[in-house]
């Protein structure tokens, strides 16, 4: 499964995980073999923002290190 495909799906779990947990946020990764993808999620522009930033380092980070970061 490609990392848009894994993004766009883990988006609208964000935004449920948020409201069922009454979080005002909430990081999404997701995994396949070879692909790593995430979502963010704010109650408020500046909240969404700040976590997107959040993001987009822990996916970097992951995709430097390559799929032997979260494959056994």
């Amino acid at each position: 499964m490609k990392s848009d495909v894994l993004k766009q799906k883990a988006v609208g779990h964000a935004r449920w995980l948020a409201r069922q947990y009454g979080a005002r946020g909430v990081v999404v990764l997701v995994f396949d073999e070879d692909h790593v993808a995430g979502a963010s999620y704010g109650e408020t522009k500046a909240e969404c923002k700040r976590l997107g930033h959040v993001l987009d380092g822990i996916v970097d980070d992951l995709q430097l290190r390559g799929p032997a970061a979260w494959n056994p």
